[in-house]
């Protein structure tokens, strides 16, 4: 199992490279060096990008695999994972393989994760390291968008 250290620096790897697409477009502040950032990263935001006046926070998950990303709504330990916790505007998803940015919106997420629930629509699984969550394809989910220019 990886520490959180490791995960940091695995996740440091698509925080990366969203910065660098995103700043081709919007002005951008970095928060992923945890020793500097802990209060910011510990909210679940990796970093922030500003339209005009407006600023958006940023949480980037690196978890892309066969075309699904992992929403962790429970911890193995049965605490709120970072699907219910992080206080992120957007979540972009870095694929390592195909180096694809995906993004969404995470309070839309949040609700039509809740409804796909509350009718049974989808149902949440365990993944290996014990947290509950839910698969959802990258490609095929109307709220998953592929970054390609501009967000807004």
């Amino acid at each position: 199992m990886n520490t959180f250290k490791q995960d940091l620096s695995i996740g440091r790897i698509g925080e990366e490279a969203v910065i660098a697409v995103l700043s081709k477009y919007y002005k951008v502040e970095d928060a992923g060096d945890f020793d500097k950032y802990s209060d910011i990263q510990l909210k679940g935001i990796d970093l922030f990008f500003y339209v005009g006046d407006k600023k958006y926070s940023v949480d980037v998950k690196n978890n892309i695999n066969f075309g699904s990303t992992f929403l962790e709504i429970y911890q193995s330990n049965n605490k709120p994972g970072w699907f219910k916790t992080s206080e992120a505007d957007y979540i972009f998803l870095y694929d390592r393989y195909s180096k694809k940015i995906y993004y969404y919106h995470l309070n839309e997420m949040r609700e039509y994760i809740r409804e796909s629930i509350n009718n049974k629509s989808i149902d949440l699984q365990e993944v290996s390291n014990g947290a509950l969550g839910v698969k959802i394809s990258v490609t095929h989910n109307k709220l998953i968008k592929e970054f390609k220019s501009e967000l807004i």
